[in-house]
């Protein structure tokens, strides 16, 4: 029996227009999740330059990065109007952007939150892999305070909200996409479906 990967906290607000908010700490699967998203049909807002393509490959809009990493209201807002005017349904992923959330919220229209979540000592270990330069102890106190974040959006939060577990979503990619087709009011055949899923790594090869 496979269990869902997710859960629906908030119920979804299908309007014709709305925004889909990819959030999570880092390595809890946002970059999965944003794959089977963008292989949906969502478009993401996507921009890098050549020295940080990475962002792109992560499926990251580097200039709202640094505009939620520096407080830019306005640079943020300017954004989000363009994606707005160009797509009736877009998203955008920010692994850093819980602890922004109550300045953002106000600027997106009709927001559907997808959250991931992964075992603390699993991401601290993941972590550790690609920050070596950090001490584990300050991994462990970084990574606590942001599981703690995504706990007090998750019990706060009253906008449409679906909240995933890493662990289960490795292990069942098409119930996966079915689920965020679903919540995010996305009509998909199998073929779609499977072509979604197929993003999703190797349980053995985690993100």
């Amino acid at each position: 029996m496979k269990y869902p990967c997710g859960d629906v906290v908030n119920p979804q607000k299908l309007h014709s227009q709305r925004t889909i908010v990819i959030l999570g700490q880092p390595r809890s699967g946002t970059s999965m999740v944003a794959g089977v998203v963008e292989a949906l049909g969502v478009p993401l807002s996507l921009w890098w330059n050549s020295e940080h393509k990475k962002e792109y490959e992560y499926h990251e809009d580097e200039r709202i990065n640094a505009a939620l990493q520096s407080g830019d209201d306005g640079t943020f807002a300017r954004i989000i109007v363009i994606n707005n005017a160009t797509h009736a349904v877009w998203g955008y992923k920010h692994i850093f952007g819980l602890t922004r959330l109550n300045r953002t919220t106000p600027f997106l229209r009709n927001p559907h939150y997808l959250v991931t979540t992964r075992g603390l000592a699993a991401i601290v270990q993941r972590q550790r892999i690609h920050r070596q330069d950090v001490t584990w102890q300050r991994l462990w106190c970084e990574e606590s305070w942001g599981t703690r974040h995504v706990i007090e959006f998750v019990a706060h939060c009253r906008q449409p909200m679906w909240v995933g577990s890493f662990d289960r979503m490795v292990c069942n990619p098409v119930g996966l996409a079915r689920e965020i087709a679903a919540f995010c009011g996305i009509t998909a055949d199998d073929e779609r479906i499977q072509l979604a899923a197929s993003t999703v790594k190797h349980p053995c090869n985690p993100a």
